[in-house]
C-alpha cells in the first residue's frame, strides 16, 4: 500500500473490512454470473462484460458502479451505457438513476441480462501513476481491477458471500491467454466469496507468459507481459523467495492460490513503480528500464516484500476504521518487515539494510509534519503528500524501537516477530479486532505499561522518541550525524519541461556543485524526498559537457541517527 510518488507508488487500500460488519440474521445466498467477451472491430479489441441474475420481485433492479476507487477519481468513464433483455432475449429498459448506477425494469423475478462495454482510461506510456489502476485495454493486453470496471447489484451487500460464476469468452481464440485472483483456468471459475472481496478483485488477458510455481503444496500463478531487462525467471524466482520467507515467517501456508502480474508501465525515463495488494493476488507496475540487480533491485524488492505481507497485515488482521489511524501499525510495521524479511532471506546486504535505515530516520526526523497527531493522518491523509508519508516513517521507527526493548527486557529470548505472531493468533482464531488500542496493550504485554505508553505518546500524539544506544545492533550499529532537509535547489519540474536548468537557489548545494540557471540540462538521477541519495545531473555549457552531483540536503542541519554495517 502506497505513497511517495517518484520513490514509489503504492496504493492505501487494503482488503475490505468484514470483520464487524456482519448481518445479525443470514443473508441469503446469491447466484451471479459474470462473462467477459473478447471481440474485435475497427481494428482493436473490444470487452464485454455481461451479468446474469434473477431479478427483484418488485420488477426493478438496481445497479451500480463504485464512483471512485484509491486514486481513480472518477469511474463514470470506464464502461459505456447498459443495455438488458429478460425472458426469451426480451429487451428490458435500463435508465440511468445516479451518475454511477442504473436501474432495469423486468417482470417479476425474471432472470436478466446485463451487458455493457468497458472503455480504455489509460495506455502503457502514461506516466501518471494513478492511471495504472484504471481499465487498460491495448491491441494485445487488458488489464482490470474489479473495483473499476465491475457493476455490480445494489441488493447484495459486500460481506454476503455469493457463489459466483466467471467465463472468458474469445480470448482463446484470439491467442490470448487470461488469469484472475481466483484462477488461471483459460475457460472460467466459479468461486463462493462475499462480494466485496469478489470485486476486490484482479482479472488480466493478453499476450501473457505464465509460469506456475508451489510454496509447499499451495499454488503461485505469475503472469509476465511485455519485455524486461531481467529474465522472467529471475523475477519468478525473486517473488517465490519472498513468499517463502513471509509464510514461513508467520508458519502460514495456508493460501491455495495466490497471483503475482507483472506490467510495464511509463517509458525509459519516467522511473514509476508500484502495485496493490488484492484479493489472492499483488498487481506490479514498473518501467521497462528496471533491473533486478544493484539498487534498483532493492527497491523493486522492498514493493514486493511490503506489498506481499498485507496478506497477514492489514488483510487477516483487520484493522480498526478508519484505516488511516492505525496506517502506523498496517504501513509502518509493514515496512520494518519487508526490510527484515529480505535481509534474513539474503534478498538485501547489510549494507543495503543499514542504507534503508538511513534513509528512513533522515526523511522521519527531518519532516517538517514529524509531530503531528495521528488524528492529522487520518484527516489529511489523501490531501498532503507530507502527512501520507508520515504512518509508514513513524511506525517503522516504532517497530525497530518496540524490537530492541522486546529483546532487553527478555535477554534475548524473544523480539517483535513473537508479538506479531501473537497479534495473528489473536485476529485469527480470538476474532480480536486489531486496534490502537489493543495493539498497545500487546505492547505492554511484551515490554511494561511505562514502555507502552510513552509509545502511545509516539503514536497517538507526535511526540518525538528517544533513540537508546544500541539500536539496530547486532546487525548494524548507530551514530549521530548532522544532516539537513531535503532540498533539491532548483526547480526541477520547470528544468525538466525546458530542458534547461531554472530555479537554482544561491548557495545551496547545487549552487555549490556548479549548477547554474541557463545550462542546457540532458539527463539526472534522483529520487524526491531522499537525502541520502546523491543527485546527479547531466548539464551541458558552452559546449562543454560536465557531470553535476551532490547531495540534496539544507544548509541548516540537525542531529540524526544514522547506521553502518558492522
Amino acid at each position: 500500500m502506497p505513497r511517495r510518488a517518484i520513490r514509489l507508488f503504492l496504493l492505501v487500500v487494503g482488503l475490505p473490512v468484514l470483520a464487524g460488519c456482519q448481518s445479525p440474521q443470514p443473508l441469503p445466498e446469491e447466484e451471479l454470473f459474470y462473462t467477459f467477451q473478447l471481440s474485435r472491430r475497427d481494428g482493436g479489441p473490444h470487452v464485454q462484460i455481461a451479468l446474469e441474475l434473477p431479478g427483484d420481485e418488485d420488477s426493478s433492479t438496481d445497479f451500480h458502479l463504485r464512483k471512485s476507487w484509491a486514486s481513480v477519481l472518477d469511474t463514470s468513464g470506464l464502461v459505456g451505457q447498459p443495455i438488458a433483455i429478460g425472458n426469451q432475449r426480451r429487451p428490458l429498459e435500463v435508465f440511468q438513476s445516479g451518475s454511477h448506477s442504473w436501474t432495469v425494469v423486468h417482470h417479476p423475478g425474471e432472470r436478466i441480462r446485463l451487458s455493457y462495454p468497458l472503455h480504455s482510461g489509460t495506455d502503457l506510456t502514461a506516466t501518471d501513476p494513478a492511471s495504472y489502476y484504471r481499465v487498460l485495454l491495448g491491441p494485445d493486453i487488458f488489464h482490470m481491477i474489479g473495483h473499476v470496471g465491475l457493476i455490480v447489484p445494489t441488493r447484495i451487500r459486500s460481506q454476503q458471500k455469493c457463489r459466483i460464476r466467471v467465463r472468458w469468452e474469445g480470448f482463446a481464440e484470439a491467442g490470448w491467454k487470461v488469469v484472475s485472483s481466483f484462477s488461471a483456468d483459460q475457460k472460467g471459475f466459479e468461486v463462493h466469496e462475499p462480494l466485496g472481496r469478489f470485486v476486490h478483485s484482479l482479472f488480466y488477458a493478453g499476450r501473457l507468459r505464465l509460469y506456475p510455481r508451489f510454496v509447499q503444496s499451495n499454488l503461485m500463478q505469475f503472469a509476465i507481459y511485455g519485455n524486461w531487462k531481467f529474465s522472467d525467471l529471475q523475477f519468478v524466482d525473486t517473488v517465490h523467495t519472498i513468499t517463502q520467507a513471509e509464510r514461513d515467517f508467520f508458519q502460514d501456508h495456508s493460501q491455495p492460490y495466490f497471483l503475482v502480474t507483472l506490467l510495464p508501465v511509463g517509458d525509459e525515463s519516467s522511473g514509476n513503480m508500484g502495485g496493490t495488494g488484492l484479493t489472492n493476488s499483488f498487481a506490479l507496475f514498473i518501467s521497462p528500464h528496471y533491473d533486478l540487480e544493484g539498487a534498483q533491485a532493492v527497491r523493486v524488492r522492498k514493493l514486493l516484500a511490503h506489498e506481499l505481507f498485507h496478506h497477514w497485515n492489514g488483510g487477516l488482521l483487520a484493522r480498526e476504521e478508519p484505516g488511516q489511524l492505525i496506517y502506523w501499525f498496517t504501513e509502518g510495521f509493514t515496512d520494518f518487515y519487508a526490510r527484515r524479511l529480505l535481509y534474513r532471506a539474503g534478498l538485501m546486504s547489510r549494507q543495503q539494510y543499514a542504507d534503508s535505515l538511513n534513509e528512513l530516520f533522515a526523511g522521519f526526523l527531518l519532516s517538517p509534519v514529524r509531530s503531528e497527531p495521528n488524528a492529522s493522518i487520518a484527516q489529511d491523509f489523501w490531501s498532503d503528500e507530507k502527512i501520507k508519508d508520515l504512518p509508514y516513517r513513524r511506525g517503522d521507527v516504532v517497530a525497530l524501537l518496540l524490537d530492541h526493548e522486546i529483546r532487553r527486557q527478555s535477554g534475548g529470548a524473544r523480539s517483535l516477530d513473537d508479538l506479531m505472531r501473537e497479534a495473528l493468533r489473536r485476529a485469527v482464531e480470538d476474532q480480536e479486532q486489531t486496534t490502537t488500542r489493543s495493539l498497545l496493550q500487546l505492547f505492554a504485554d511484551y515490554t511494561s505499561p511505562v514502555y507502552a505508553q510513552n509509545l502511545r505518546e509516539v503514536i497517538v500524539n507526535g511526540r518525538l522518541p528517544d533513540f537508546p544506544p544500541g539500536l539496530g545492533e547486532p546487525d548494524v550499529s548507530m551514530e549521530l550525524k548532522s544532516l539537513g532537509r531535503f532540498e533539491l535547489g532548483f526547480d526541477f519540474e520547470a528544468s525538466q519541461r525546458r530542458h534547461q536548468v531554472r530555479g537554482v537557489i544561491p548557495q545551496s548545494r547545487a549552487w555549490q556543485a556548479g549548477l547554474r540557471n541557463g545550462q542546457r540540462l540532458e539527463g539526472w538521477s534522483l529520487r524526491m524526498g531522499d537525502i541520502t541519495y546523491p543527485v546527479r545531473l547531466t548539464v551541458r555549457q558552452n559546449g562543454a559537457r560536465r557531470q553535476v552531483t551532490y547531495l540534496p540536503q539544507s544548509a541548516a542541519t540537525q542531529q540524526v541517527p544514522q547506521f553502518r554495517s558492522r
